[in-house]
């Protein structure tokens, strides 16, 4: 299976520093959403309960997409994301977000992914995408001790065929027709502030430092129209 992840060890986690929070905080309320590799619809739920999104789901595991429905999808695509994406071509509906949360590490072709969802955008439509950050210090301490060690999950997920920097993914959106929106990044510096008291510094260390700091990263995009 090389069109999105291969385990589902992902739950939702609603720590207001967290990856998961970010993306629901970037969606507008009412919103008609694409959620590609949706797994068990954790971040639908939430969506279609707090935020009355209608929410269209893409997941090629049988049981995690039996339990999207559950959660309130108006309907799951088992299937592949090229082979979804070429059924909503041929069908009317357009989103005004699509959700790739931790998605185009896992596929074979990020960039021709992110090309084919243009077609399903609506004219204002975003795209949201969360990735991994490879330049994390916890990897530049690994490689600096002649390590590269796979794991389960996380930024060495050995599932991930891909591995990117901010600069890096900023490049393959760029090449893909679509212009960053906004950013953020997403570790653990912030939350340590916070329970010190010092949001603001945690804030800025991540911000400014995070090529160093973030363990992801969360872009909102918008296509490039020129």
């Amino acid at each position: 299976m090389n069109d999105t992840k291969q385990t589902q060890p992902y739950k939702l986690s609603l720590d207001p520093f967290g990856t998961h929070t970010k993306i629901i905080d970037a969606v507008p309320e009412k919103s008609c959403v694409l959620d590609i590799g949706c797994s068990s619809g954790y971040i639908g739920k939430i969506l279609h309960q707090e935020k009355g999104c209608e929410i269209t789901g893409v997941e090629p595991h049988q049981e995690a997409a039996a339990e999207a429905m559950q959660a309130g999808y108006k309907y799951v695509y088992i299937s592949s994301i090229e082979e979804a994406i070429q059924k909503l071509k041929n069908s009317d509906q357009r989103f005004d977000v699509i959700i790739l949360a931790d998605v185009l590490e896992h596929i074979l072709a990020p960039r021709d992914v992110l090309k084919q969802l243009h077609s399903l955008l609506t004219s204002q439509g975003n795209v949201i995408v969360s990735l991994p950050n490879v330049a994390h210090y916890s990897t530049r301490w690994m490689l600096l001790r002649g390590g590269w060690n796979y794991a389960d999950a996380g930024i060495m997920d050995r599932t991930h065929l891909w591995w990117f920097t901010k600069r890096s993914a900023q490049d393959m959106f760029k090449n893909s027709g679509y212009k960053v929106y906004s950013w953020q990044p997403r570790g653990d510096v912030a939350r340590l502030a916070n329970k010190l008291k010092l949001v603001s510094v945690g804030k800025m260390l991540e911000t400014q430092f995070a090529g160093f700091f973030a363990v992801q990263h969360i872009f909102v995009l918008t296509r490039d129209e020129n």
